[in-house]
């Protein structure tokens, strides 16, 4: 492990969403790839009923009862990727196939990722001609964390292998794990429902083929409190914190946060089962040119601030002891934030962990 040249009552951490393909591309963060260019339906073509337009950069459907399913499907096929747009379905039903094979006249064979009004199950996974909601339709109560009602929405699909996660507006709607799904390259495919007045919108549609930056959030805004180990340590990890502000988000390929600026922060909600002191260890990654911006550390009225270290690189994690705090038993809410202004990440932060010193009772 490389010297993480942390001190004492200092920790370094550094959030930034950079995944190990760009890495070698100076250390930027992954980019989104235009998947349609808003003013042509280049790279797209038409099945189905029902009419497409392009009005103010958005890809608009509008059928009125066809007896056909209409779709704009991309020329292209892909396969692992993640994806993200905004919609908006004034009326009617709609949804957007992933890894999807077209039939002749309007069947779709693949994965669709339903869009539409709330109580559709917006944000759902449905396999069409298959198994259907897969496991299930979202109840109305996930729904609504994620949907804003009149206006538009953005969704993100993250599918890798065979796993598919759905966010919408940054809630996290449906995670699959699933070896039974097609694992194949497939069409893109914009739909408008049959059998019903239909206007469906989507714009800002982009792409990234590497990596994988995907928002995390839970429903009620709040994490499942973290709980200890049968030796009484406590370990807050990205992969069961809470990310909280306009850029942090969650990357499952490395379980860390990323892109932590100095408007975000990560949270847990934890439970102390003792009294006493406990050694803080913190578990990051930065390169050297980032290093050196300000953290603080809360979890109840307790306070540990530093800096953040240098890690050697983006993709190289250090772990370090970086100091001690005194915790009642309890139930406890921990804080990590940036602790000053600042314009790079702050750091990718893959855990903290809380371990009970011999003293503690």
């Amino acid at each position: 492990m490389k010297d993480a040249r942390v001190l004492v009552g200092c920790a370094t951490l550094v959030c930034g969403w950079i995944c190990s393909s760009l890495l070698a591309q100076g250390g930027e963060p992954p980019a989104w790839k235009p998947l349609a260019d808003g003013k042509t339906f280049a790279g797209w073509h038409k099945n189905g009923e029902g009419e497409w337009t392009i009005e103010d950069g958005a890809y608009v459907g509008r059928s009125n009862n066809a007896q056909l399913y209409g779709h704009l499907v991309s020329d292209a096929q892909y396969e692992d990727f993640t994806v993200r747009f905004d919609f908006l379905c004034p009326s009617g039903d709609s949804g957007f196939f992933v890894r999807t094979e077209m039939q002749e006249p309007d069947k779709t064979l693949g994965l669709q990722i339903q869009v539409g009004p709330l109580g559709s199950g917006t944000g759902g996974i449905y396999e069409s001609y298959g198994r259907g909601w897969i496991p299930e339709k979202p109840p109305l109560e996930l729904e609504q964390a994620g949907y804003r009602e009149g206006t538009w929405n953005e969704m993100i699909i993250a599918a890798h292998g065979p796993r598919v996660t759905v966010h919408v507006n940054g809630v996290k709607i449906a995670d699959l794990n699933d070896p039974q799904l097609a694992q194949k390259p497939g069409v893109f495919a914009l739909q408008m429902h049959s059998g019903v007045v239909n206007e469906t919108r989507f714009k800002n549609l982009a792409i990234m083929e590497r990596g994988e930056i995907t928002p995390k959030a839970f429903l009620g805004n709040d994490a499942p409190a973290v709980k200890p180990a049968d030796d009484g340590s406590i370990t807050l990890s990205a992969a069961n914190g809470l990310g909280i502000g306009p850029e942090i988000h969650y990357m499952p390929a490395w379980g860390a946060f990323g892109w932590f600026t100095d408007q975000d922060r990560a949270e847990w909600p934890l439970e102390v089962t003792r009294d006493g002191t406990y050694d803080v260890t913190l578990e990051w990654s930065v390169a050297d040119d980032q290093a050196g911006k300000p953290f603080q550390l809360e979890i109840g009225d307790q306070q540990l601030a530093g800096t953040i270290a240098t890690s050697g690189a983006w993709d190289t994690y250090a772990t370090a002891k970086i100091g001690q705090l005194k915790l009642s038993a309890g139930a406890q809410r921990a804080v990590f934030r940036p602790n000053g202004q600042f314009d790079k990440p702050l750091c990718d932060l893959r855990a903290i962990t809380l371990t009970p010193t011999a003293a503690t009772d």
